[in-house]
């Protein structure tokens, strides 16, 4: 649970952004076959961006607001 509480801090977020940007540098510098990666990348580039972790999403229980899975 450690993991999925620090996935959704500030810190997080950032390391999903940065994650998302190497997996698209990565897919566009080796070309070819390698774009599918880029295009992996989007998801955690997106999520990180939108401020949205979808870990901490499916790991919520239901009726469990965003702050009372922090406490």
């Amino acid at each position: 649970m450690k993991f999925i509480s620090f996935m959704s801090t500030t810190k997080g977020r950032y390391i999903r952004i940065g994650g998302g940007l190497a997996l698209i540098a990565i897919g566009g510098v080796k070309g070819r076959g390698w774009y599918a990666l880029s295009m992996f990348g989007l998801a955690p580039l997106l999520t990180g961006a939108l401020n949205y972790c979808p870990i901490t999403a499916l790991t919520r229980k239901r009726g469990e607001t965003a702050s009372s899975s922090v406490a």
